[in-house]
């Protein structure tokens, strides 16, 4: 991955860092539509498999929206994406965070990710960890 911008996030209590952040930024979305396909077939993005390239009718002046197509694992690297749209300049910014938390290279996890490129431990079994 190249790029010019990015950042670098501690997380959690321990302060150590648990994303690294990489932008990448298309003045015009349809210049995005490689970038799409390939974090669908060599990043995993399962929520990616059956989005339409972006097209002319983007830009339709509605303003701003973000969105997040989950996670992908195909590299052994845990990838999440968010795309945030204008679609009044129609403009894209898609930011990759490499996701280095232990609780995604579990084998629950990744085959959880590699399947749906979803990834949510439970609230209850978050709780009962934290009080055991």
């Amino acid at each position: 991955m190249h790029t010019d911008t990015f950042r670098i996030r501690p997380g959690g209590l321990d302060g150590l860092v648990d994303h690294i952040d990489i932008f990448y930024n298309f003045p015009d979305a349809q210049d995005a539509n490689p970038e799409i396909e390939r974090a669908a077939n060599q990043l995993g993005f399962r929520f990616l498999d059956d989005v339409a390239p972006i097209g002319p009718e983007f830009k339709d002046g509605s303003g701003k929206q973000s969105w997040n197509p989950g996670l992908g694992n195909s590299t052994g690297t845990v990838f999440s994406v968010e795309a945030m749209e204008n679609h009044t300049t129609v403009s894209l910014t898609w930011i990759y965070s490499i996701q280095l938390a232990d609780k995604y290279y579990s084998p629950e996890a990744t085959a959880s990710i590699a399947a749906t490129g979803d990834y949510t431990r439970s609230w209850t079994a978050s709780c009962t960890a934290f009080a055991g």
